[in-house]
């Protein structure tokens, strides 16, 4: 693979790996009885 290609699939995994701690929070939170919905910046935790 060439260097754009490893980049880009390296990005992809970062990505991946926020996205799945963020589920993995959410997991946790609705475990809890946490359901209040927030509203809340797709790309970020930080609430609006």
């Amino acid at each position: 693979m060439d260097k754009e290609t490893k980049e880009l699939f390296s990005q992809i995994n970062s990505e991946l790996k926020e996205i799945n701690s963020r589920l993995k929070h959410i997991e946790i939170e609705a475990s809890n009885g946490n359901y209040t919905y927030t509203d809340t910046d797709i790309n970020s935790k930080t609430k609006k």
